[in-house]
């Protein structure tokens, strides 16, 4: 356990209290503080991200775009929860962040959830909760033939709850002064994978460049790993909020006197 320097990825919109709890588990589970890091799950994608050549394939040819410029700002969309996340990039390939992490419950465990939804009314809770509980290598098999299938979802899918909500979160994004300038956006994450809303994302805002690395669900493992090695690649956060203490102080002769 010495030998090693852990590093949990947390997604960047949770509480500090939800950090903090996850922090805690791991110290309970035996690991020092001292070899524990925490990491945004954005802001890991985007270490990640940075230096490879990100592939995206247009009418069924390659194209690459090159490493990202200093100064270029982009934005990164998550997966499982969406985080969205403006970085802007400065010499060395070193991260700033522009403002705090927005998003919400959009990913790909929200439509599992829907699926889920769908079959009970079709079924019955009853029926769909017996058939989890004595059919469960069946039900996990099910689950995880629908993850591979909405993945593949095309634009004519009626349900798009999910997609409406992040291109929503966006656009507002997008008024925001920090991010004038803005050319690309980054998709990362498992939901990132999915046909449904990368070509919806692309289709909205068709003057930006949106790109998603190969095998985009393990952005955010594989840059832990890096930033685990030089954290210190991230170089500025936004604080989402302001911190205060509030006190009482006892009244005293010496105090007295003065008022």
């Amino acid at each position: 356990m010495k030998d090693i320097h852990w590093v949990i990825t947390v997604p960047a919109i949770w509480s500090d209290e939800a950090k903090a709890f996850m922090r805690l588990a791991a110290n309970q589970a035996g690991i020092d503080d001292t070899l524990l890091s925490l990491a945004y799950e954005p802001e890991a994608a985007a270490i990640y991200c940075r230096d490879i050549i990100i592939q995206k394939k247009t009418d069924g040819e390659d194209h690459s775009m090159a490493s990202l410029d200093p100064g270029e700002k982009f934005l990164d969309c998550g997966g499982g929860t969406v985080d969205i996340t403006g970085y802007t990039i400065e010499e060395g390939n070193k991260l700033i962040e522009l403002f705090p992490p927005t998003g919400g419950p959009w990913g790909g465990t929200e439509v599992d959830k829907q699926f889920q939804d769908l079959i009970v009314e079709i079924f019955g809770k009853e029926v769909w909760h017996t058939f989890e509980k004595s059919c469960m290598h069946d039900s996990l098999e099910l689950m995880r033939r629908f993850e591979g299938r909405k993945k593949v979802f095309g634009e004519n899918d009626e349900d798009k709850k999910p997609l409406n909500a992040i291109i929503d979160s966006v656009k507002k994004l997008l008024t925001k002064p920090e991010m004038k300038g803005l050319k690309t956006i980054l998709m990362v994450g498992g939901f990132s994978e999915s046909a449904l809303l990368y070509e919806g994302i692309r289709s909205i805002f068709p003057t930006l460049n949106v790109f998603r690395p190969h095998e985009a669900v393990l952005s955010v493992v594989k840059g832990a790993v890096i930033f685990g090695h030089t954290p210190e690649i991230i170089t500025e956060r936004v604080c989402a909020k302001t911190y205060g203490i509030a006190g009482n102080i006892p009244p005293s002769t010496t105090m007295s006197r003065i008022l």
